[in-house]
């Protein structure tokens, strides 16, 4: 257990070193720089406001800004509105005039600022809706491709960590001996790679001490989009994380069958 707790301690100071503040001058808002990375490749901001004894949370707009930019339009498809309630409701963001807002109680910030960067991320993902036509979200494919299967599973579910940090999951497949998760991605990111290992550790470490049975965790990848880099593949299953590229999807079944 200690090296886990070290790559944790390693994740948070990695964390702590690359997030900066500062004030914008002539209002109450802070930005906060995040390491993360944006949909230009540039560094995700939000902006927080305290007031009382709550806070409010703020992308500004320009997750959707961006968005539309790069040509995604979310008023011009009912689907494309619907898959983008769907990743709020998801994280418990709200959409307000175009912007993306948390508001919360102090004690509760650490929670929510995790929530709202991790729904920007995936809402950045929805770039994909306009550069390659894709009618739907990847995990619907994986999902059809479950239901072929007859495998039975929980869908879009949260699991705590041992942080107090709670994740959102594709898909949670149990057995009498074995949990498994899913995530899919349509691309694969190094920014991605080192939140997920950090999440899979965390959210390990809690289910295995509770359930006492084996925690799995399975990434299935759009290849078809673009091809992962090798050496990212490499890093997740070295960190005993199966991966599975969607154009050799039926390596998945053995992976699937639980004990």
């Amino acid at each position: 257990m200690d090296w886990i707790r070290k790559r944790i301690d390693d994740y948070c100071r990695w964390l702590r070193d690359n997030t900066c503040i500062r004030k914008d001058v002539g209002t109450e808002w802070y930005a906060i720089s995040t390491p993360f990375i944006g949909l230009f490749n540039d560094h995700i901001e939000i902006y927080v406001k305290k007031e009382g004894n709550s806070i409010i949370l703020s992308d500004d707009g320009e997750t959707l800004r961006n968005l539309s930019l790069a040509g995604v339009d979310f008023n011009r498809s009912e689907k494309r509105k619907e898959m983008l309630d769907s990743v709020l409701r998801t994280h418990g963001v709200a959409l307000e005039d175009g912007e993306l807002v948390i508001r919360c109680y102090t004690q509760d910030f650490p929670f929510k600022k995790h929530a709202l960067v991790t729904a920007i991320m995936n809402v950045c993902d929805f770039e994909y809706l306009s550069s390659h036509k894709v009618s739907s979200l990847f995990h619907e494919d994986v999902r059809e491709y479950l239901d072929s299967r007859e495998i039975t599973y929980a869908s879009s579910i949260n699991l705590l960590g041992a942080s107090g940090l709670d994740y959102n999951f594709n898909f949670l497949l149990s057995g009498r001996n074995t949990d498994l998760c899913i995530k899919t991605y349509d691309i694969i990111k190094q920014d991605y790679v080192t939140s997920l290992l950090y999440c899979i550790s965390d959210v390990q470490n809690a289910r295995q001490h509770i359930s006492k049975k084996k925690f799995r965790s399975l990434i299935v990848i759009n290849d078809q989009i673009k091809e992962p880099p090798q050496r990212l593949v490499s890093v997740l299953k070295d960190n005993q994380v199966d991966v599975v590229l969607w154009s050799l999807r039926q390596e998945m079944d053995k992976m699937l069958v639980l004990n």
